[in-house]
């Protein structure tokens, strides 16, 4: 950048330095005693102009705690407040004007901060091949920085919290399978389960064992390999307890639907949604892995940044919403599977699984099997006809298999359906509250669920199928008897 002589000079009145005048309050209001310049982290391309360390006008503070990325989880440090977006032109030659004046030199890179959220940025000197740029959503207050690539995808995650502060005792008696009385009655009713053993089955079972069991068999023995369980009932009543003690369970709602001057009723069985989020924010395992802010990525291409998407807090949508949401918000996004391929009966009833997932969790976590990934939440009615089997392919009882399918969905969902837009104080795990808004950011379903998501009014012409065959047809003759450049413009306004 071309230097040109400052009209006139003014001494800082906080470090003393000569500055520009035009450029003095803006080095007093955010470079001298407000915000001081970070350092930069290994790997990290450095985009902050550096100074002579006797300088007092620009200083460095040490690196701050870690920040979680997402998928690489880089530790990012501590960062300005100043956005992007409020550093321009002018500030950049008043800075140039000042170190003019005091010698210190300056390493290339402050302007690539002017243009971060640009997917056209030209890259600055010194920059690679692959280099990847991330910029923060603005709530977050962080700077964009700038990555070589091998350290983007091979940085180590943060610190996890210490794995003995997380074990609810340190006992040594311990029991990792309670509440069942022992290892093998878990064992055993770990395999009964995965059998799909019905009592009768697992009464037989347990007859065979207790009968080889000899008669003297010391009863005082408090070994964790003998057996408990004595017929189907005791099972029953321990996997009750445990249901109640270890995992979240599913309740019933009755569903009242008219057909036919006749009141149907239907039960569906669910979870509450809102139970599950406060499962994963409550638990230290999961919540160092948390991403609460949007980020854009830009990769570099020799000539420019290119805007790629990596995870769910890479897109525009999550960007948009946050865009929406207080500044001191904390988004939970929920993911919704509905796929009937996973039919399954429950009583006399047949449904498809909803499983729910949390898109704040890396990809690993969140499509994994274990802790943080997928949950079942309800099943989803496919109802046939209480009256006569005739009935199933009238209309106006396919309109009650649709409205079964939305008011067993919303009263999934109806659990958060309070906090979309006042958000809810919850303490987490890690020790800090924060106000979170859960939203629902989008809904994965094949063709027949999405036919079912969006066509719930067949009368509503807003939901109709506007465009046919006959329609097109006709626009496709007007067009011809138009000729020329009118007659391209109509097929064009109709997609043909």
């Amino acid at each position: 950048m071309a230097s040109r002589q400052p009209s006139a000079l003014k001494d800082c009145r906080y470090c003393g330095k000569t500055f520009s005048a035009r450029g003095i309050t803006s080095h007093e209001t955010h470079y001298c005693s407000q915000c001081p310049l970070t350092t930069s982290t290994p790997g990290q391309i450095d985009t902050q102009p550096t100074v002579d360390s006797a300088s007092p006008e620009l200083t460095s503070s040490a690196p701050g705690a870690q920040a979680n990325s997402g998928r690489t989880q880089l530790n990012r440090g501590e960062f300005c407040n100043r956005r992007s977006s409020e550093i321009d032109v002018e500030d950049i030659m008043n800075l140039n004007l000042a170190h003019d004046v005091d010698k210190p030199q300056l390493t290339p890179g402050l302007d690539a901060h002017i243009s971060a959220e640009s997917s056209d940025a030209m890259g600055g000197a010194g920059q690679s091949l692959n280099d990847i740029k991330v910029v923060y959503h603005p709530s977050s207050g962080k700077q964009p920085n700038i990555y070589t690539f091998e350290h983007y995808c091979s940085a180590p995650k943060p610190t996890a919290l210490d794995s003995s502060a997380l074990s609810p005792s340190n006992d040594s008696d311990k029991r990792l399978w309670h509440p069942f009385p022992t290892r093998t009655d878990f064992k055993l009713a770990e395999v009964m389960i995965d059998g799909h053993l019905n009592r009768k089955q697992i009464d037989k079972i347990l007859l065979v064992f207790w009968n080889a069991i000899p008669n003297n068999q010391d009863q005082s023995d408090l070994s964790d390999d003998r057996l408990t369980i004595k017929n189907s009932a005791d099972l029953a009543h321990i996997w009750d307890h445990a249901l109640k003690a270890r995992a979240m369970g599913f309740e019933k709602k009755i569903l009242f639907v008219e057909y036919r001057d006749k009141m149907l009723t239907y039960d569906v069985w669910l979870r509450l949604l809102w139970d599950w989020c406060q499962e994963l924010l409550l638990n230290p395992t999961l919540i160092a892995e948390f991403q609460w802010s949007a980020e854009k990525l830009f990769k570099f291409d020799e000539q420019r940044f290119e805007h790629f998407i990596d995870e769910p807090w890479t897109a525009n949508s999550w960007w948009n919403i946050q865009d929406n949401l207080p500044h001191t918000a904390s988004p939970f996004f929920i993911v919704l599977y509905a796929n009937k391929t996973r039919l399954s009966s429950f009583g006399m009833e047949k449904g498809y699984p909803v499983v729910v997932r949390c898109a704040n969790l890396p990809v690993d976590i969140r499509n994994g099997e274990g802790t943080g990934g997928g949950r079942l939440i309800g099943w989803l009615l496919i109802p046939e006809s209480q009256e006569d089997t005739s009935n199933a392919g009238k209309k106006d009882f396919v309109n009650v298999k649709r409205t079964i399918w939305h008011t067993a969905f919303y009263e999934i969902i109806k659990s958060i359906e309070q906090y979309t837009e006042t958000g809810t104080s919850v303490f987490c795990s890690d020790k800090i509250t924060r106000q979170i808004f859960p939203r629902v950011l989008f809904i994965s379903a094949d063709y027949e669920e999405q036919d079912h998501i969006a066509l719930q009014l067949p009368q509503d012409p807003s939901t109709r199928v506007l465009r046919t065959t006959t329609a097109m047809r006709d626009v496709y003759t007007r067009a011809q008897e138009m000729g020329g450049s009118n007659g391209e413009a109509l097929l064009k306004a109709n997609g043909l």
